[in-house]
């Protein structure tokens, strides 16, 4: 009877899936008719499992016109829903007897064929929520996912795990609130560490590591056929993972960690955007660790969960006050805020990276607070310095005060490329690596070297455009290294010696990823690109794979660190501008910062705080 019943339950669903796919692709059609030409009278309606008329009426056409082009708009803008007040449900009533939308009574119902439709409404607290069905799916479906993972069963580590192993050679111990996140990591199978700069998320993890290899190691004496922990680290961007990698192998005081990875490695993300591991061959890892999660988009992060083993652990890592991904979603800063999340949830606050006189420490403690009271930020007036291109030229940047710079000067881009120096001359001196191969130092120590020289500085714009842009600020420092250099030969298109350059886009073949950093060399005579861990032929890179790195977006500098930043704000990015924006930007520093704006700009940035119109508390 069983064998029956389920033969027939797996007919039922098929039948399901397949008209669900049906009436799918139909509104598909009709919805890219709809982004083309104007909602008229004459649009066909699909009729599967509907006796309504076609609703040809033109109120309602343009309801749905309004409605579509609304969620279009939101998504654009980093949103997952829509939400308006005041409508008529007559009116949607009618657009769910169309085929056109679902109207939901309770988000917690879990029925593929009632979710049929290409909009989903859902009303709560006198609003209307409406999600495109593909996102409302995402934001179901990592719902369900991470309180599903959150309650697995984990390893069975009770009888060894001891949660105040300290190694006998370890000085450091966890403050009260890292320890309450390592008994957290070790209790469930889910766990969320956040943070912002200084707070010690990385020690924390170091610290977690230890107490797990520990008690596994306890496991293996016990039952020697048992394999290794398994443990993968990685992070949104390349950039990111590679920094995760040196400073847990700097707390742990080894390298026996496996490489860490980008978030599309790990999963085996290839080019038709589809992951090797998923729920039905999940990773091998026991333990996954990703850092920077507030880059985590909505989609990614679904396909993260979904792709964790039974018994696995998977931790968060992040600051919840930066800029949510560059995706639609606010993952991070939404799950933060769920309720039923908290048991899992620790917010470090003690941090070490500034001391109490620091102007840097200082300021993103100011704009960190704001944030979180919902209030506009205010720098104090003693930590600004009002500068001039004149004296700053003449000057050392360091200072315990942030020197602020107007925009409107001509020398704006020498200020810019002053802490450039150091490398420029770097560049000067090493006409190729045949000659630095002569010094003392190997070539992987010159290329490191290299690198150590040119993260010391950054310019982090808001945006692309404008005299404060990129694009500008990028051609302009490349003129300054030029005429350092006595000119320069542009050998292959806009590549040259001394150039840096970003990966924009990744490139599987060639093992590069999004945000990957590399400097273009004469070696043998020939232009090649110096990546931290490859050399790559600039024959072998397109335009439209890179864009030079002297400046870059402060988007894009996330899950970086530099010595010194320069923060630059265009009055041409005012729609970017907002406190996480600015708290992202400062908080790259390791020391030193600068800020070239006009007064008002700046004013704007901090006044401004990033809301994400998203579901995603909702699903919970």
């Amino acid at each position: 009877m069983n064998t029956q019943a389920n033969a027939e339950q797996t007919t039922t669903d098929l039948e399901n899936i397949s008209q669900f796919v049906m009436l799918r692709q139909q509104q598909v059609a009709d919805i890219k008719h709809l982004n083309k030409n104007s909602l008229s009278n004459q649009i066909q309606f699909n009729k599967i499992n509907t006796k309504s008329k076609k609703p040809n009426c033109q109120e309602k056409n343009e309801f749905i016109k309004d409605l579509l082009k609304n969620l279009e708009i939101a998504l654009e803008e980093g949103h997952t829903i829509y939400s308006q007040k005041n409508i008529d449900k007559n009116q949607l009533n009618k657009l769910q007897q169309s085929n056109w939308l679902s109207i939901l009574d309770d988000l917690q119902v879990n029925n593929l064929i009632k979710v049929n439709k290409p909009i989903v409404a859902y009303h709560h607290q006198n609003e209307w929520f409406f999600w495109l069905q593909r996102q409302w799916f995402a934001e179901k479906k990592l719902a369900e996912q991470i309180l599903t993972l959150a309650k697995q069963p984990l390893n069975n580590l009770a009888d060894s795990l001891t949660i105040t192993y300290e190694p006998k050679n370890d000085k450091k111990t966890a403050n009260t609130l890292q320890q309450q996140a390592i008994e957290k990591a070790c209790q469930f199978a889910f766990s969320i560490i956040t943070g912002g700069p200084g707070t010690g998320k990385t020690f924390t993890v170091a610290k977690l590591v230890t107490q797990l290899q520990h008690a596994h190691d306890i496991k293996r004496k016990q039952q020697p056929n048992l394999p290794p922990l398994a443990i993968a680290l990685t992070a949104p961007t390349g950039k990111a993972a590679q920094r995760m990698q040196e400073s847990l192998n700097q707390s742990l005081g080894d390298n026996s960690l496996d490489n860490a990875k980008t978030l599309h490695r790990l999963l085996g993300i290839g080019q038709d955007s589809t992951p090797r591991y998923h729920a039905n061959n999940p990773l091998p890892d026991d333990l996954v660790i990703v850092d920077e999660a507030s880059m985590l988009g909505l989609e990614l992060a679904s396909q993260l969960v979904d792709a964790i083993k039974p018994n696995g652990r998977l931790v968060l890592l992040g600051d919840a006050n930066q800029l949510s991904a560059v995706d639609a979603g606010a993952v991070l800063s939404d799950l933060c805020h769920v309720t039923a999340l908290q048991p899992y949830h620790t917010e470090l606050k003690e941090s070490k990276r500034f001391d109490k006189n620091s102007a840097v420490g200082k300021i993103a403690l100011a704009i960190q607070q704001a944030i979180a009271e919902r209030i506009p930020a205010e720098i104090p007036t003693d930590l600004l310095k009002p500068a001039t291109p004149a004296n700053f030229l003449k000057a050392n940047l360091l200072t315990n005060k942030i020197p602020l710079f107007k925009p409107n000067s001509k020398e704006v881009y020498q200020v810019l490329a002053k802490p450039y120096l150091p490398f420029f001359q770097f560049i000067k001196d090493l006409k190729s690596i045949e000659k630095v191969e002569k010094m003392t130092m190997s070539l992987d120590d010159n290329r490191k070297h290299l690198f150590e020289i040119f993260n010391q500085y950054r310019v982090l714009c808001a945006g692309h455009h404008g005299k404060l842009g990129t694009t500008s600020i990028n051609q302009q420092i490349g003129k300054q290294l030029a005429d350092f250099l006595g000119g320069i030969k542009k050998e292959q298109g806009f590549f040259y010696h001394g150039l840096p350059i970003m990966i924009i886009s990744n490139d599987y073949h060639l093992g590069l990823f999004n945000g990957d950093i590399g400097i273009c060399l004469l070696i043998n005579d020939k232009l090649q690109v110096c990546f931290e861990n490859k050399i790559v032929p600039v024959s072998r890179l397109s335009l439209s794979l890179c864009e030079p790195a002297f400046a870059m977006t402060i988007h894009k500098s996330q899950g970086s660190e530099f010595g010194c930043v320069a923060v630059c704000l265009d009055k041409t990015h005012e729609r970017l501008l907002s406190q996480e924006l600015i708290y992202t930007a400062v908080t790259r520093s390791k020391q030193d910062l600068m800020i070239v704006s006009d007064n008002a700009v700046l004013e704007k940035a901090l006044s401004q705080k990033t809301l994400r119109n998203t579901g995603l508390m909702l699903q919970f």
